[in-house]
């Protein structure tokens, strides 16, 4: 028997034209996946720090919004960046009252990353890019979850972003978001 004869067939990568189209194939998937520019782009599996400062940061900023105008969710949601791009930020604040069919929304004032080793070029590069492009989006925040280390951007009064991110790296600091300003040391609680 040679080897090629062991190898699995090769499923070339699909493309998509719409994001209905994407999302019919990927609830047909073991993995999740983000849709860019067309392309599905499988996510990461996560480590416990990221859960942490995950479950962390859901629970801090649910405490501090009326959740009767804002809602809070995690990773499992998608907003959409463009005509034929969805993400799923680790966690995203977004006008509440919507349909609950829904399976992204475009306004979210308020987008998260944990930065994994295989997303920092993502979560610093592309990312801000992509969602500073969002009209709604007032502030967005990446954290480190190998280091006490933040790095943030927040849309000033007359609607532009900063030339350059502000980093935190304080353990006693605050992190600027929306008006919420959690203290590094709780968004890390349990974090090794």
């Amino acid at each position: 028997m040679n080897m090629q004869s062991l190898r699995q067939p090769h499923h070339p990568t699909p493309r998509f034209s719409s994001i209905a189209s994407f999302f019919n194939w990927a609830e047909r998937q073991e993995r999740i996946y983000e849709l860019v520019d067309g392309a599905p782009h499988v996510l990461p599996w996560v480590k416990l720090n990221h859960a942490r400062i995950v479950t962390n940061l859901l629970t801090l900023v649910a405490s501090r919004i009326d959740r009767d105008v804002l809602e809070v969710t995690a990773g499992d949601f998608a907003v959409q960046v463009g005509p034929n791009s969805v993400r799923f930020a680790d966690v995203m604040v977004f006008p509440a009252g919507k349909d609950g069919r829904l399976r992204t929304v475009s306004d979210a004032v308020l987008l998260v990353e944990v930065l994994s080793e295989s997303t920092v070029h993502l979560d610093l590069d592309a990312k801000p890019h992509e969602y500073q492009a969002l009209d709604a989006l007032a502030c967005y925040v990446v954290i480190d979850q190998d280091r006490v280390h933040v790095w943030s951007w927040i849309r000033s009064d007359d609607g532009s972003w900063p030339s350059e991110d502000v980093v935190t790296d304080d353990h006693s600091a605050t992190v600027t978001m929306l008006q919420l300003e959690p203290p590094l040391e709780e968004i890390y609680r349990g974090v090794n």
